[in-house]
């Protein structure tokens, strides 16, 4: 059972590490307010005027994150890590612009609609994205800074965290995000034991035992975080 709630919090923290790669920067006393919000996007979600990928360095392009105009995450959801070919089931763009406490959340594609070029080409070389795909992803004019790639069992176990059910018309990826901002503000468990189970049910590009102890002093800070769902794909 105790490796089962390390494993839920594991979940917890994989999707939210940006907040832990970026909280050395955004922590500083005009940002310390108390308080979590999380809204939905209305339908209209082409009236709303979101940040562009390209207005993103390429990662070796970099000189420094404060020049950035904001950062980009790759989150990636796949059948199974531990199989020999992994299936990618959908993907999602994290965006947090500079100087802010939004975080963007853009479908690449979702579960009912995949995406041919980015299925058929994506695999996983020792665990990094492979060339082919990170070419179909420039050719989609989509930069990003990092990635992280979750499996089915970690969306399984998040639910059962956060006791929601994924209805037939909602697509997992989404509800998932969804869920994890409603239930942030009550997240006040300690993560450090769950270090040795990272890279069981994820996998990403940057040290993820450093973004955790980032993001333990992210949560004791608790800033105003908004998560914004726009209903369009870039």
């Amino acid at each position: 059972m105790k490796h089962r709630n390390w494993l839920s919090y594991l979940i917890l923290f994989s999707l939210f590490f940006p907040m832990g790669f970026w909280t050395g920067r955004q922590i500083s006393p005009h940002h310390h307010q108390q308080g979590f919000s999380a809204f939905l996007i209305s339908p209209k979600g082409s009236e709303t005027k979101y940040p562009v990928p390209v207005q993103v360095s390429k990662p070796e392009d970099q000189a420094s994150d404060v020049e950035l105009a904001q950062t980009n995450f790759l989150i990636l959801f796949v059948d199974d890590l531990s199989a020999q070919t992994t299936v990618l089931t959908s993907a999602w763009l994290l965006i947090h612009p500079g100087d802010s406490s939004r975080l963007i959340f853009l479908p690449i594609f979702q579960e009912n609609k995949p995406a041919e070029d980015l299925v058929s080409t994506f695999q996983l070389d020792d665990r990094n994205l492979n060339k082919r795909f990170i070419k179909a992803i420039e050719n989609r004019k989509l930069l990003w800074n990092a990635f992280v790639v979750i499996d089915r069992r970690a969306i399984e176990q998040m639910t059962e965290t956060f006791e929601t059910s994924i209805d037939q018309e909602t697509f997992p990826s989404l509800a998932l995000f969804k869920a994890i901002c409603q239930n942030l503000p009550v997240q006040s468990q300690t993560l450090s034991g769950i270090k040795p189970l990272i890279s069981k049910h994820l996998t990403a590009n940057f040290d993820l035992e450093a973004s955790l102890d980032l993001w333990q002093y992210r949560l004791a800070a608790q800033p105003s975080l908004q998560c914004e769902f726009p209903t369009t794909s870039p």
